[in-house]
């Protein structure tokens, strides 16, 4: 039965539930174990930091099963006595290996996460130059005086609009899926710069737009070639890597915050 529970917890976007909530949920009886719990929702979250959030997760949680014995052993040792208690002992033991193989793996994530590079605390505080949106102002009817468009450009334009609604959709997704909350959304949302390169990975394709990052994205277009820019997949590249087309970043560093930014690159 743990092992349903476990795998309930697999699929993206999958809210954490303790065991008496997933009972209730499923109408299971599974016996509650409150140190299963937190070591599982230990594991399980540091299994999401490395896993992209629209993939399932794929880490092995096996060793999670041993919490519940122990808690099944302890129930017992106050029937058994000595016997029972010998049984916990060992059980114990089993758990400290387990803990420590935890923090290895956490270690071994980290390298993978970071490539062995140093990160400054600077790289995960928001220094966004906040400026107003403006909100823009809605025409009436009789505001509406643009000549009649051919079908098949109407059509065209369309299409456009079609994959960049898409496109949309899938970085509201995501950037809801890391946001601790709705403000914070709200913000990355009206700051993130989206480059076109050639990867699936959405968030090898994303930036915070943060005003030190903007202005390295200047300093490329300005002809400096070793400015870097870190991404959303936590990664840090040269600016001139992303081979961003030099129209369209102008166009995209004169374009107001809160107002959507894409870059088209040369890739």
């Amino acid at each position: 039965m743990t092992t349903a529970y476990i795998n309930y917890h697999r699929k993206p976007f999958r809210q954490f539930l303790s065991v008496a909530e997933y009972n209730e949920l499923h109408g299971t009886k599974i016996e509650a174990s409150e140190e299963f719990e937190n070591q599982f929702y230990a594991a399980l979250m540091q299994a999401k930091r490395v896993t992209d959030p629209n993939d399932y997760v794929q880490h092995n949680f096996d060793n999670m099963g041993i919490v519940w014995d122990v808690a099944k052993a302890i129930v017992g040792f106050n029937a058994h006595g000595k016997a029972a208690n010998h049984f916990v002992q060992k059980k114990v033991d089993k758990i400290e290996k387990v803990k420590q193989s935890v923090v290895d793996a956490v270690e071994t994530a980290k390298d993978k996460i970071t490539g062995g590079e140093e990160i400054q605390l600077e790289d995960f505080l928001d220094d966004y130059e906040e400026v107003p949106v403006k909100a823009t102002p809605v025409e009436t009817k009789e505001e509406i005086t643009e000549p009649a468009v051919a079908k098949e450009e109407v059509a065209d334009e369309y299409v456009e609009e079609e994959e960049t609604v898409s496109l949309s959709d899938e970085i509201d997704s995501f950037l809801h899926s890391i946001a601790k909350d709705s403000q914070q959304f709200t913000r990355d949302r009206s700051h993130v710069v989206h480059f076109s390169v050639d990867s699936d990975n959405l968030s090898s394709r994303l930036m915070k737009g943060r005003d030190r990052y903007m202005k390295r994205l200047q300093q490329y277009l300005n002809g400096d070639n070793s400015v870097k820019v870190r991404m959303m997949d936590n990664k840090e590249i040269l600016v001139s890597a992303l081979k961003p087309n030099p129209a369209s970043l102008r166009d995209l560093l004169q374009t107001p915050h809160g107002e959507p930014r894409y870059c088209n690159c040369d890739c």
